[in-house]
């Protein structure tokens, strides 16, 4: 089956991937992929990205969305999510959303950047000198990834004193967010990952277990200009003991 996927975290990546049917063991092969550099006007590109990635595809009509929810910063988390409702309910298919971080974590183990087990911190830019960051591990076992540390907004130097405490692997989308990324290994949320994640999270479901696949944005604090005109305070984030 066809799955378009859009993920505005940082850089627009919009793909169509060749998945199996979920509950089906298979590969995810990445069909079409376009990225668009431009992190601050996802409105304007978006569109146009998803209409070449699946004229390259040759698919008129997807069978099921996949997005990114961040988190990220509120206007190009926002355009790419309403994007993806409005196609979702155009035509008629599945949506599904899937946190950015954790699909950065899986894709690093998909690249062959870690190995399953290890720690893999991912960092996405929050702006105002600080990182969205999540620790993941993909089991061994299971093939699934479990969440050791939620998402949250901090300080470049709280990664450190994570990773000091947990090593692990950093993963961001580019070099250029933060001093502390310029070594990390290059991993964004591509549309394999969000694909092979979301059919992790269906299988749970199926399970019984209890996961979210809505697409409710993940801001993890509100936008840096409220109605009083006045910037929002820097987020507190994960506490080092």
């Amino acid at each position: 089956m066809k799955v378009l996927t859009i993920d505005t975290s940082d850089h627009t990546v919009v793909g169509v991937v060749d998945a199996p049917e979920q509950g089906l063991k298979g590969g995810f092969s990445v069909v079409a992929r376009m990225e668009s550099a431009d992190s601050r006007h996802h409105a304007e590109t978006l569109t146009p990205m998803v209409q070449d990635v699946m004229a390259q595809a040759r698919v008129t009509k997807p069978e099921a969305i996949v997005a990114g929810t961040g988190p990220a910063a509120f206007t190009g988390l926002r355009a790419g999510l309403v994007t993806a409702r409005v196609l979702a309910r155009g035509w008629g298919i599945p949506l599904y959303g899937v946190s950015s971080l954790e699909a950065m974590v899986l894709g690093a183990v998909m690249d062959g950047f870690a190995q399953p087990g290890e720690r893999v911190y991912p960092v996405i830019d929050a702006r105002r000198k600080e990182l969205y960051v999540l620790a993941g591990v993909v089991e061994p076992s299971t093939g699934n990834l479990s969440v050791q540390v939620p998402a949250s907004v901090v300080k470049p130097e709280v990664v450190e004193s994570m990773r000091r405490r947990d090593p692990g692997l950093l993963v961001a989308p580019r070099q250029d967010i933060a001093p502390l990324t310029a070594d990390a290994t290059i991993v964004k949320a591509e549309p394999q990952a969000l694909v092979g994640r979301a059919w992790q999270l269906l299988d749970l479901k199926d399970q019984g277990v209890d996961v979210d696949l809505g697409t409710e944005p993940q801001y993890l604090r509100r936008p840096d200009v409220q109605e009083s005109g006045k910037a929002q305070p820097q987020g507190t984030g994960y506490k080092v003991a």
